[in-house]
């Protein structure tokens, strides 16, 4: 049977009134993300069974209150695999806080799987399904779409109900269900699809773990990362197209305002010098003459500490979630990252209070117990 494309308001209206009266829908998109700071939405599949499965066309449809009562509706589950890729996305279009979201990836985290599973191998595991992946390299943002992309784009959700039910019965079976909603209920918070202070974008730079810098290099590296940040949402392009990030590092730790150096000696696309050699100059010097009181801090954790005992306090931590989390069929990485364990063990070998960790939030806290606890305490009374 073919499935439906709508590029009419009208369509998209009355498949999602029929939506709203089941009890849970699968939801897809197709985006394209290659040289834009927001990824591209192409295409977004809905289907609560194979017979009831609807291709929506997001370039032709503008108006997206439809849509947007079916992501709310909180007695409608909307079953997603990565919803941390594709709610961020209908969120923008749409404008909806979603509620009552779960996520195939973590569902199988939660019965005895990985999360590092994908969609095709779930459904491979679970029902013997083969699903062609000829179109994943496809513009999604093409018009017209080719009979192949709509062919292959009407798979992934009209599986997707009859997987989490699945799933959802082994995760019961195991006694992980209370886990698992806890860990879904991120998805309904204003906080997941908050875009990050672009104050903070010098932390998420590539080569600054492990490497000592000035204070002031560091001010000077803030105030370069923000303009970056700021400038790729405004023109919507990737921040490499602007700088890379270790050309970011090398303009604040040299302190270059010479328009020529820039180029020559850092090379410096000279298409940026042109366009913004100027401004960066200026926020240079800006930059140097911010007060004491303003420069930032690398957190404690990269300097001053002897890795390898942060490697083996870390390692501490992930045996212990290794341990609880095994024998429920939990995946061990759910639990806690290397870098969530590294976090808490410097945090509580300097003894700080009230330290922000989720492995001491909710339903993480509720596994490891007591004995985290006794961990961070032995952490305190032998500071590193």
């Amino acid at each position: 049977m073919e499935t439906p494309f709508f590029t009419k308001t009208e369509e998209l209206e009355g498949f999602c009134a029929e939506a709203l009266r089941q009890k849970m829908i699968g939801i897809d998109t197709e985006f394209v993300w290659s040289r834009t700071y927001y990824p591209l939405l192409g295409l977004v599949q809905l289907a609560w069974d194979e017979e009831h499965c609807a291709l929506v066309d997001p370039i032709a449809i503008q108006e997206t209150s439809p849509l947007k009562a079916l992501l709310e509706a909180p007695n409608v589950v909307k079953i997603f695999h990565e919803a941390g890729s594709d709610l961020p996305i209908l969120r923008r279009w749409t404008g909806a806080l979603p509620r009552n979201v779960v996520d195939t990836r973590y569902a199988a985290g939660f019965c005895g799987l990985t999360t590092k599973v994908s969609l095709a191998k779930l459904l491979a595991i679970e029902f013997g399904l083969v699903l062609p992946k000829t179109e994943t390299r496809s513009d999604w943002t093409q018009r017209p779409l080719t009979t192949a992309q709509l062919e292959y784009a009407g798979d992934d959700a009209t599986h997707l109900p009859r997987l989490y039910t699945r799933l959802a019965e082994k995760i019961d079976a195991l006694g992980n269900t209370d886990f698992f909603q806890d860990e879904m209920r991120c998805y309904e918070s204003e906080e997941f699809y908050r875009e990050t202070d672009v104050n903070e974008a010098w932390r998420r730079l590539e080569h600054i773990p492990g490497i000592r810098y000035g204070q002031q290099d560091l001010a000077i590296l803030r105030v370069l990362a923000a303009w970056r940040e700021t400038l790729a949402r405004q023109q919507n392009i990737t921040k490499n197209r602007i700088l890379r990030d270790e050309q970011l590092i090398h303009l604040a730790v040299h302190r270059v305002k010479d328009k020529k150096q820039m180029a020559d000696t850092y090379q410096i696309p000279w298409q940026c010098v042109k366009n913004y050699g100027e401004q960066i100059a200026q926020l240079i010097a800006q930059a140097e003459q911010l007060p004491i009181s303003e420069w930032p801090s690398m957190p404690h954790s990269y300097f001053g500490v002897d890795q390898r005992m942060v490697k083996q306090r870390a390692d501490r931590v992930l045996s212990l979630a290794r341990k609880r989390a095994e024998p429920r069929g939990i995946d061990p990485t759910l639990v806690a990252s290397r870098r969530e364990a590294e976090h808490l063990a410097l945090a509580a070998s300097h003894k700080e209070e009230n330290i922000q960790s989720p492995l001491l939030t909710g339903w993480r806290h509720q596994l490891l117990g007591p004995a985290l606890e006794e961990i961070c305490q032995d952490f305190r009374n032998k500071p590193l």
